[in-house]
């Protein structure tokens, strides 16, 4: 009787502590509300403490209240404090707030900015509120002067992000290799920077694309100069705007050698090459080597395909000697299969300067050599082993030529008097070549379809050019490969050029200033006080219809 009187109780006892539990639970559940408008807003300052752009400032410790909560992202790359400090500060958050300990001496009558660039974003939708500044003066007031402007790459004339605008008070050439700077910003997407609150005098300005964030320069970066700013009352603003180029390195410099596929060595250079000559451990007569096209590469391509490793010596440019330890990777006898001669997984192309844009980049241009890319160096065995197919027809040997490329010897160029929007297919059956390492190939055949007469247009170029200058017009494709230059020269004022059977698609115009008349464009020098050659970009996405001309007047 007693237990049955307890299990009552017991029970009437878990009946209401259930009921709680289930409570509990379901107000542990929290379903977010439905509808409403999707939070836009970034984080607001609602106040600081000390206030903003207060004058004779001696905190060691900041405080600046939001309106939300926030996180701080990637603080150490986005927060920018000019003039820069020796001990960088500790941020942190506490509810709202962003706590700011200064470990750093101030120096006295100095304006500093805590630039904040992207790094404060709201909790929920990531919302940044940008470039916010933290403003203050150890001295009597905050100074107001400002520089703004636009950095560009010289080369191209496209804008360069992250790029690093510093003024200095040392005016010496020197200050850029051991010093940082005094003032300084970085640049946006769009390549715009801004700096705020500099002091009344004169700097020296200099753009660096800082790869190693050490605030100097290394050699090896891309630099920017312009003349020196001076700030005084009657030129608060300023509007600079500053292009950035890669030095020549003075000497030429072996900086890496690579392996990337049993068979190739690829040996890099900081400059051009202008020849070469190397032995070594695994050489043979049947190997090939040679420069590629951007002149800073050595290709190399061996037949001891199963050496582990070797010893090159090499010469380049007459005089520069180096000794070059490699480990290879190697074929093992039971893997030879897998090495056989194929086509390079990337899409053939036209061979010669004048290709086509990403519209037509699958079609073969009816006036370009049609060009086949082997995975390594190969020869003809068999010429009755390999067929030109003119949709299913068979051309005839005697109407076409199939030759190795002088420049790059993994390619065959397939010359032929090409039909309008036609599809080709060429075949190589077996054995009808030999590669490097005395592998013949599988059955390969690779076809492709013209471009139509009427997928062509024509680009007529006007030289408008009144000046005693040497002048190179150049011709750019969508890709920004180069399909046509020429130099202009004050007496081919009003010269008509037409450039016929160019393939509808986009286009770049631009104009080089050849200063020294070689006809490419050369890159400036710092310590010269050298600028680079400018680029004019005379009609940039220029749109060339099928059968339409499109004219274009170099005039600046």
């Amino acid at each position: 009787m007693l237990f049955c009187f307890v299990n009552q109780i017991q029970k009437f006892l878990l009946f209401p502590l259930l009921i709680i539990v289930l409570l509990f639970s379901k107000c542990a559940n929290i379903i977010p509300p439905s509808g409403g408008e999707k939070d836009i807003q970034a984080p607001t300052v609602i106040k600081a403490s000390p206030p903003l752009e207060s004058i004779n400032f001696k905190a060691k410790q900041i405080t600046i209240e939001f309106d939300e909560y926030f996180n701080l992202d990637n603080p150490a790359q986005q927060i920018v404090i000019s003039p820069p400090m020796n001990k960088n500060p500790e941020y942190t958050i506490v509810g709202k707030k962003l706590i700011i300990n200064l470990k750093d001496n101030l120096l006295p009558n100095v304006t500093y900015n805590i630039n904040f660039g992207d790094a404060i974003k709201d909790f929920n939708e990531g919302n940044i509120l940008k470039n916010f500044s933290y403003v203050f003066s150890t001295g009597n007031y905050v100074d107001t002067f400002q520089l703004e402007g636009i950095v560009s790459n010289a080369k191209d004339n496209q804008a360069v992000e992250s790029v690093v605008v510093g003024l200095y008070k040392s005016l010496e050439d020197s200050v850029i290799y051991n010093s940082k700077p005094y003032y300084f910003a970085k640049t946006d997407k769009n390549g715009r920077y801004t700096i705020k609150n500099i002091h009344e005098g004169v700097y020296k300005i200099i753009a660096l694309k800082d790869e190693n964030l050490d605030y100097k320069y290394n050699n090896a970066e891309l630099i920017g100069f312009n003349r020196n700013v001076f700030f005084s009352d009657t030129n608060a603003i300023q509007q600079l705007d500053i292009k950035v180029f890669k030095e020549k390195s003075p000497k030429l410099k072996l900086i890496d050698v690579l392996n990337p596929e049993v068979g190739l060595i690829k040996f890099i250079y900081n400059n051009p090459i202008q020849n070469f000559k190397f032995d070594a451990s695994i050489y043979s007569t049947n190997d090939v080597a040679f420069i590629n096209a951007t002149k800073d590469t050595i290709s190399y391509y061996y037949s001891n395909y199963n050496i582990k490793n070797t010893t090159f010596f090499i010469t380049t440019n007459t005089s520069i000697f180096d000794t070059v330890q490699k480990e290879l990777f190697y074929i093992k006898e039971t893997e030879i299969d897998k090495y056989k001669v194929q086509f390079k997984t990337s899409t053939a192309t036209s061979s010669d300067a004048k290709s086509f844009s990403k519209s037509a980049e699958s079609k073969q241009d009816l006036y370009q050599k049609y060009s086949i890319d082997f995975n390594r160096p190969c020869t003809i065995q068999n010429a009755d082993l390999i067929l030109l197919l003119e949709d299913s027809t068979v051309v005839s040997k005697s109407n076409y030529t199939l030759t190795a490329d002088t420049k790059d010897k993994t390619k065959f160029l397939l010359n032929y008097p090409f039909k309008s929007n036609t599809k080709y297919t060429i075949q190589f059956k077996k054995a009808a070549l030999l590669d490097l390492f005395g592998f013949a190939n599988e059955d390969l055949k690779k076809s492709f379809v013209t471009l139509a007469t009427e997928d062509y247009g024509s680009i007529t170029i006007n030289n408008k050019i009144n000046a005693d200058k040497n002048y190179v017009v150049q011709v750019l494709d969508a890709n920004y490969n180069l399909v046509y230059t020429a130099t202009l020269k004050k007496t081919d004022l009003n010269k008509k050029t037409i450039l016929n059977n160019y393939p509808a698609g986009t286009y770049h115009i631009q104009v080089i200033e050849d200063l020294n008349a070689n006809q490419i464009w050369d890159t400036g020098n710092y310590l010269q006080g050298k600028y680079p050659e400018k680029i004019f970009s005379i009609n940039n996405n220029m749109v060339l219809k099928a059968g339409w001309d499109a004219e274009v007047d170099i005039a600046f």
